[in-house]
């Protein structure tokens, strides 16, 4: 097999890496006659997707993206960014759909931290080698409570990853460590001195993937916001990785096993 000596001065267009063909997944992304939608992200906010002929149905379309099919006149766009209706749908070729992943670290102890610090870098490397377009924000950055709802409601989200505390109530009395089912709270993600509750980043359409590593993530609605999620159940050891979230495996596995 031939290879070039050099990369192209002007750099490569596609995927970070040049010899990366179908995913890396030959065997079931192959397209011998062109007959299906070509699919493009380029680690952008938002990607592209160009059907071959008005016969490649919609359906394909959502399962190769992952996003919900019936939801798909929400998070679907012309390429100017405009809503699709349902003539856009049946007439046009070329559409864009959401791209951006977000992942946020929140302020922790400093052993925990340094772990989600890691873990953030390892998941940015395994979407970003996918065509994702990642938004990395920290908590002891300084970003506000409404600035980071907004991003992860944004229309351009395809995903999110919380890392950090989560929230539960104990009863009242000292040596009773049970949990106190009636309060609404449990399972927020904390932020600084306020929650963050699965209401608070609900939006018309679900993300992709959602990831909540954090203490009793089970307790809240969590995973009714994506069609795919992964959070923690109970007291959630920083140390596991993906194994506290019900992955036995990598982050770039985990993203792997998500994105076909």
């Amino acid at each position: 097999m031939g290879r070039w000596t050099k990369t192209d001065l002007i750099d490569e267009s596609t995927e970070k890496s040049s010899y990366l063909c179908c995913n890396n997944n030959i065997i079931n992304q192959i397209d011998c006659f062109g007959l299906s939608w070509t699919i493009l992200r380029k680690n952008e906010e938002w990607g592209e997707a160009r059907r071959s002929d008005l016969s490649d149905s919609l359906t394909e379309l959502s399962i190769m993206i992952g996003l919900a099919k019936h939801e798909i006149q929400s998070w679907l766009k012309n390429t100017d960014l405009t809503a699709v209706s349902d003539s856009d749908m049946k007439t046009k070729c070329t559409f864009k759909f959401p791209n951006n992943f977000v992942i946020f670290v929140g302020n922790t102890w400093i052993l925990p931290k340094l772990f989600f610090a890691n873990f953030s870098m390892r998941l940015s490397d395994a979407l970003e080698s996918r065509g994702f377009m990642v938004s990395n924000y920290r908590e002891d950055e300084g970003i506000s409570w409404r600035n980071l709802t907004s991003a992860i409601k944004a229309d351009s989200t395809w995903g999110y990853a919380l890392f950090g505390h989560g929230y539960v109530v104990q009863r009242e009395k000292w040596y009773d460590f049970r949990i106190d089912y009636s309060f609404g709270t449990n399972g927020d993600f904390v932020f600084n001195d306020t929650h963050v509750s699965p209401s608070d980043i609900k939006r018309n359409f679900k993300y992709g993937l959602g990831i909540n590593y954090q203490c009793f993530a089970n307790f809240g609605k969590w995973n009714s916001l994506s069609i795919i999620y992964y959070g923690g159940i109970g007291l959630t050891q920083p140390i596991l990785g993906p194994l506290a979230i019900d992955h036995i495996g990598t982050w770039n596995s985990l993203i792997n096993k998500v994105i076909k």
